[in-house]
């Protein structure tokens, strides 16, 4: 058998990259979020801190998720979502 010729470099695009948040943000968020927690329950379930902490951790969460799925929709403008799965990604090879 012959030599063969050196394979050509293929192009395979630009990888995705997805943004994952620093651990030290995460740390700070989840900190914060246990302290606001415990300060409001610390007066007990009658307690207005209480409620108003609750209400804000609420009101929280619903942004996020809200900014969450407008992301969701905005990157996968033009595809079909499933319902009941998450987005398709390009193969990797």
């Amino acid at each position: 058998m012959g030599e063969m010729s050196p394979m050509r470099p293929v192009s395979t695009g630009a990888e995705e990259a997805q943004s994952v948040a620093p651990a030290w943000k995460v740390a700070v968020v989840f900190g914060l979020c246990l302290l606001l927690i415990v300060y409001g329950a610390w007066g007990g379930p009658s307690s207005w801190p209480g409620w108003a902490v609750g209400v804000g951790i609420a009101a929280g969460g619903v942004m996020l998720y809200t900014a969450s799925v407008v992301r969701t929709l905005r990157e996968n403008a033009g595809r079909r979502l499933p319902w009941l799965a998450s987005p398709e990604r390009p193969r990797r090879y």
